[in-house]
């Protein structure tokens, strides 16, 4: 053997440390929202109290956003619970959740990342600071998060990435480099993802019905006017989502709405709401409707399952006897979840980001 290679050899192995400086850094990718419960009966009040007691949410005194909590869980938990019951007790968000994040990272691994997959939620287990937990126990050097929506709110990805901040602060130990997505919204990749999943919707769905009676109904993330008249971005992201897809589909064929959460009487909300706007679908005279959430959710939930699959279909029949109308066919659309190309996407995204690239805030500062 070359005497140079034997050395070099010989200098690898009383020292390891060379070859481990020499490895590709570990990445995360962390995935967060509010999330969601699989037992209802013993979750619901603590993921209520934990949402309306969260100072971002609700921006109010302590004992005042704990007695609007207390009032809420008096108010909804009856209607929850039916909501839960509905779709057989529990949303599976959180497996749905996992099943996603560890697509994502596969991905990335199969493009030379050392990649690891975490979920963290806000209001329920395993929480962002469990998720980051685990990273860290993982010795991640290079940490990137993501909101499980398109677009930025204050009380969306903003509380995950607080949640984030808090935990690096409370850690310093852990020399970890962290950024967020903050929003794709308006990445024309994803709108090419809207289209082609509403695209095969209206042709596998709707064989026998012309093209020109067919109408895409868009339900989305309700927000506080509050929040909106301070500039937050939200509202203004998804509208231009919905404008480009009227502009694609066609003004009379598109409608939206807002899933709003006003069960809070002092509080305005984004208007149209759900109900509105699909009293205007009935009355547009569409004979088939495609129910797609997927501007403001990517993963199935309790929204998704019971307001969309159970709650919204039956507004529309119940409309169109009250107004004398057939009743439309409506067909609903499952969420991204982990679908091929959405993955893609996302480790697209994520690649990206490793790079300095994209909607991004540095979670370090």
């Amino acid at each position: 053997m070359n005497s140079n290679l034997l050395f070099a050899c010989f200098l690898l192995a009383l020292s390891p440390s060379v070859a481990k400086a020499n490895q590709p850094d570990r990445v995360g990718v962390l995935f967060g929202s509010f999330g969601d419960i699989d037992q209802p009966e013993t979750e619901l009040q603590g993921f209520l109290r934990n949402t309306l007691t969260d100072p971002d949410v609700l921006p109010l005194h302590p004992w005042l956003s704990a007695s609007i909590a207390d009032l809420g869980w008096y108010i909804e938990r009856r209607g929850l619970l039916e909501e839960y019951a509905a779709i057989g007790g529990r949303s599976g968000m959180r497996q749905r959740s996992a099943v996603q994040a560890e697509a994502v990272a596969e991905a990335l691994r199969a493009e030379g990342y050392d990649a690891k997959s975490y979920v963290g939620f806000t209001m329920t287990q395993p929480f962002v600071k469990d998720a980051l937990a685990r990273a860290q126990a993982d010795q991640v050097k290079r940490l990137v998060v993501g909101y499980q929506g398109a677009q930025y709110s204050k009380v969306t990805a903003q509380i995950v990435f607080r949640h984030v901040r808090e935990y690096l602060a409370a850690h310093p130990e852990w020399q970890v480099d962290v950024v967020g997505i903050r929003s794709f919204s308006d990445d024309r990749r994803f709108l090419d993802l809207l289209t082609k999943r509403i695209d095969s919707g209206l042709s596998n769905s709707f064989p026998n019905i012309d093209t020109k009676k067919l109408c895409v109904f868009l339900p989305m993330h309700g927000l506080v006017n509050r929040l909106v008249k301070e500039g937050d971005p939200y509202v203004p992201q998804v509208l231009r989502n919905v404008e480009a897809l009227k502009e694609y589909y066609g003004a009379d064929r598109v409608h939206f709405g807002f899933q709003n959460h006003d069960e809070i009487p002092f509080l305005g909300w984004t208007r149209p709401n759900t109900d509105d706007a699909l009293t205007q679908v009935v009355q547009s005279g569409c004979s088939g409707v495609l129910i797609n959430g997927l501007v403001s959710f990517t993963v199935d939930s309790l929204e998704t399952l019971y307001d969309h699959q159970i709650d919204e279909p039956n507004r529309i029949a119940d409309e169109a006897k009250r107004l004398g109308k057939p009743a439309p066919k409506v067909v609903v659309q499952s969420m991204f979840n982990a679908d091929a190309d959405f993955v893609a996407l996302m480790g697209e995204l994520i690649i990206e980001a490793l790079g300095g690239r994209g909607d991004l805030e540095n979670l370090r500062q």
